[in-house]
């Protein structure tokens, strides 16, 4: 697994209903010297060449960028490193397929791993946004956020193999805001959101900051988040 420096995280949030709710973005900002950058060109198929800057389809090591203004349908699994999303993704015309993002190590400048607002991802009710084979390490805030800005909330998420080493290693004035609220946390919730996911092989330690539980579902909503046992690695 490389080691990569982050800025921020993956921002999310999805459509069960195959609608599409404007109020999605996935992004994590990082650098590794030995992955590509992809960025749309303008509309198009997820798995044509054309679509993207540089030429070429994604592959499993790459960052990609969906830019404002451009549409990308995915109609197969698709695969990728990081993935930010200011544009649409829409996964909704296919049926049973993944969109995985996976095999980070994330050194976190602030949340490790945060599903949050922006751009629009339309998953459909069949599909599913997974991510797998993450370690964020040393978060500056929380390890995962889950946060409904606006919209319905988060469907059809899958976090599977997530280790949270460390987090609020920079309490008190940590955020973004630099405000004094209470952090630390591995997974916290907050603004209700609905939706649902599963998760298995999620490892919390290091705790920091003020927190004094791993998870925080206070504000967990109308989310349902199942546990899997069949992870696998």
């Amino acid at each position: 697994m490389k080691k990569i420096t982050s800025a921020y995280s993956p921002l999310l949030q999805a459509n069960f209903i195959k609608k599409i709710f404007p109020l999605f973005i996935v992004m994590l900002m990082l650098t590794i010297s030995s992955h590509a950058q992809k960025t749309s060109s303008g509309n198009g198929s997820w798995n044509v060449a054309t679509t993207w800057i540089p030429f070429g389809v994604p592959g499993s090591t790459d960052d990609v960028t969906i830019a404002i203004g451009n549409t990308v349908t995915v109609p197969a699994n698709a695969f990728c490193k990081r993935l930010y999303i200011s544009g649409t993704l829409d996964m909704s015309g296919a049926s049973g397929i993944t969109m995985d993002v996976s095999n980070n190590s994330v050194a976190s400048n602030t949340n490790g791993l945060q599903l949050n607002a922006g751009g629009t991802l339309n998953i459909g009710a069949t599909n599913t946004l997974k991510f797998s084979n993450i370690d964020v390490v040393d978060a500056k805030d929380n390890g995962i956020l889950l946060n409904k800005i606006g919209g319905k909330g988060f469907y059809n998420v899958v976090f599977e193999n997530i280790t949270v080493d460390g987090t609020g290693r920079e309490f008190p004035f940590n955020n973004e805001l630099k405000k004094n609220w209470p952090r630390g946390f591995g997974l916290l919730f907050i603004q209700n959101p609905a939706g649902n996911g599963t998760y298995c092989n999620m490892v919390y330690k290091n705790r920091g900051g003020t927190a004094i539980q791993d998870v925080d579902d206070g504000q967990i909503g109308s989310f349902v988040f199942t546990e899997l046992k069949d992870c696998k690695k």
